[in-house]
């Protein structure tokens, strides 16, 4: 099989699984920033207005060999709050040696 049509069954039985269970959600747990040298061209503004977007409950950063992006992400979240004060997305920092 070529990969085109491994893709399509792959997508075919995410369909069937999201329609089984409308209540199932999804968070990136393995993201590179642009804080990951030489690896990584997301900003962590636009991956948290995608994760909005997407309604992922959480999102996680995992740059390399170091953690200079932490406190922005952890900072971005809480300026994307829903009406009663909780964070839309929430933030988990970590990092990959």
């Amino acid at each position: 099989m070529t990969l085109l049509t491994n893709l399509k069954k792959l997508i075919c039985q995410f369909k069937k699984i999201k329609a089984a269970r409308p209540d199932m959600t999804f968070s990136h747990l393995h993201v590179h920033t642009q804080f990951s040298l030489l690896d990584g061209a997301a900003s962590i503004k636009n991956l948290y207005k995608k994760a909005i977007a997407d309604g992922m409950p959480a999102l996680a950063i995992s740059d390399h060999g170091n953690m200079f992006g932490a406190f922005e992400f952890v900072k971005e979240a809480y300026n994307h709050k829903n009406a009663d004060g909780t964070l839309k997305v929430k933030p988990i920092v970590g990092c990959e040696f």
